[in-house]
């Protein structure tokens, strides 16, 4: 997910205002699902990284609510939601969002010890399959917290 491709080609474009109103859009459409809806988590992640693309006003309150959804385990995500998944856009909206140190090492930490099972390289999910979509995804949010120098 990253930013969402369109938000962010139209920042990079330079059309801001069309910029938000994508957000707003993303923003409006979270609306629609409770915080118990499967990958409620996912969305939210989503809708941080599109409001940080654009440096959106209500960053701070949807970076808030992201935070306060962590597992005790740093992960993300409801049981058997596809935490290894959530908990990657997860970690990768905290760093499009700054801030929030602690919360991200406990996330990145998680996708760290999931990593590896049965001598195979990868990420085993909550529902005892290895998706490599979310593979990616989880190798993409840990080299965002990595140290520059590396």
């Amino acid at each position: 997910m990253g930013c969402p491709p369109f938000v962010t080609a139209e920042v990079r474009a330079g059309n801001t205002a069309l910029a938000q109103a994508l957000v707003d859009a993303i923003v409006a459409d979270t609306a629609n699902y409770a915080s118990t809806t499967a990958n409620y988590d996912l969305g939210l992640a989503g809708k941080v990284i599109a409001a940080a693309a654009v440096n959106d006003s209500n960053l701070s309150t949807y970076v808030a609510e992201l935070v306060s959804r962590q597992n005790g385990d740093g992960s993300f995500g409801l049981a058997g939601d596809g935490q290894v998944q959530i908990t990657s856009y997860a970690l990768k909206a905290l760093v499009a969002a700054g801030g929030n140190l602690s919360v991200r090492d406990s996330a990145a930490m998680y996708l760290g010890l999931k990593f590896g099972y049965s001598g195979i390289d990868g990420w085993m999910d909550t529902d005892g399959v290895e998706y490599a979509e979310a593979d990616s995804e989880a190798a993409h949010a840990l080299f965002s917290v990595l140290p520059a120098s590396i």
